[in-house]
């Protein structure tokens, strides 16, 4: 579908800005600090890295652009009960601390693949671990890249393929020649710039529906998903044939999130702080912050849907976008309309 927009100047100058600005910290990462000399230093940044970033690059490296696009389509079609699932990863994390700090941490680790050699003391097991998690990466990675190509694609004539040639290869560029230490330091860039722009949708959403219906409070907002039944919170039926309920989303979700607590991702994060103490408040904090992302996407898609019922249109049925996977041409309709 061809767009109705296209980049203009300033689009092009901060596009550019993020991805030089990450390649920076690449550069930065690898000449800083006597330079990515040894393996532990480009691993685990010589395991002196501080806490807060090292939480910070945990949440994203879960909730990208699965988390900025996906969820809030997900709960503006079928309802807020996707919480749940929110809930229990922080739950997993929290359960993490007791477990995947106290056996890795003191173990010295450079990736959760060493320890199944030093488990099993064989490096077949390490072997096919690494096989098996460099094949997870892969189709994970093309999802993540899947997401924010589509939406780009959607909102201006940026192509599909370049966004995805440009997004991966300035994550390949600072991550090889920065390490972890870079790979940190840009995911709080990215955590930075996720978190204002979900709230920025938020607080202009509130503006629409303000200035379509007087619906300007939260309250409206939840009686009008409640009437078309998206507060679907708590629906306790055991019936496992029925798309969502509490009881795959939550307890179904603390078992699933186990695969995160003992992720490479998660083991060479708390492997790059220098205290066990530091590693267990890494996964107390991200924990919380991954409720908090879970909250203010689910407030998204129900702002999201209160607007369109009010104005009685729905996106995709009326041709706006193809599917609910190109959430940011939403937005930008969302946007263009206030402006107008």
């Amino acid at each position: 579908m061809p767009s109705e927009f296209g980049f203009h100047v300033i689009d092009y100058v901060i596009f550019a800005g993020m991805i030089s600005f990450s390649i920076g910290i690449g550069v930065y990462s690898a000449c800083s600090g006597g330079g990515q000399k040894t393996t532990l230093e480009y691993l685990v940044g010589n395991r002196r890295l501080k806490m807060l970033p090292v939480a910070f690059s945990l949440v994203v490296s879960f909730e990208s652009s699965i988390l900025v696009l996906g969820f809030p389509a997900e709960i503006y079609i079928y309802g807020g009960d996707l919480i749940w699932a929110s809930v229990g990863l922080m739950i997993t994390m929290l359960f993490a601390t007791r477990v995947a700090v106290p056996l890795f941490h003191p173990l010295k680790l450079t990736s959760v693949f060493e320890y199944f050699e030093l488990r099993y003391k064989s490096k077949t097991p390490r072997t096919l671990g690494t096989v098996i998690g460099m094949l997870y990466y892969i189709f994970y990675m093309g999802i993540v890249l899947y997401g924010p190509a589509i939406a780009l694609e959607a909102v201006t004539d940026f192509p599909f393929w370049a966004s995805v040639f440009t997004v991966a290869g300035t994550a390949i560029i600072y991550t090889s020649i920065g390490g972890l230490k870079a790979v940190v330091w840009t995911d709080v860039l990215q955590c930075l710039i996720m978190t204002i722009g979900m709230i920025v949708v938020i607080v202009k959403c509130f503006i629409l529906l303000k200035g379509t219906m007087d619906v300007g409070d939260f309250g409206k907002v939840l009686q009008i998903n409640y009437d078309n039944l998206r507060i679907n919170f708590f629906n306790f039926d055991p019936d496992p044939t029925v798309r969502h309920t509490f009881w795959p989303l939550f307890v179904g979700s603390i078992i699933g999130y186990m695969g995160v607590a003992f992720n490479q991702a998660t083991v060479q994060r708390i492997s790059s702080v220098n205290t066990f103490s530091e590693a267990k408040k890494i996964l107390w904090l991200s924990g919380p912050v991954f409720l908090i992302f879970g909250i203010i996407v689910n407030i998204e898609g129900l702002v999201m849907f209160a607007y369109f019922n009010i104005v009685g249109c729905d996106p995709v049925e009326a041709g706006i976008i193809r599917n609910a996977n190109q959430y940011h041409f939403i937005r930008t309709k969302l946007f263009e309309r206030s402006d107008s």
